[in-house]
């Protein structure tokens, strides 16, 4: 499954594979990291990698993108068709 979530400090979003979000979540909230998901599609780790080529222009560093929620949401539909 691939995941979107929202930087609770700084404007940026994550684009993330996982088998188990819930899961997912937890461990960002044992970092002090407490956020939810605004996005989760089907897909594995290929579409995560395609999402990420799709945001390249707005990248931050590692899976960090500087763009808009619906920008992230529209890269992972466009990379799991």
């Amino acid at each position: 499954m691939l995941y979107a979530i929202q930087h609770p400090h700084l404007p940026l979003c994550k684009v993330g594979f996982t088998s188990d979000v819930g899961r997912r979540m937890q461990q960002y909230a044992t970092h002090g990291m407490w956020v939810k998901p605004f996005c989760v599609v089907q897909g594995g780790r290929w579409h995560e990698k395609r999402a990420h080529t799709l945001l390249l222009s707005a990248w931050e560093t590692g899976e960090w993108f500087a763009c808009s929620k619906e920008a992230v949401r529209l890269a992972m539909e466009a990379a799991c068709l």
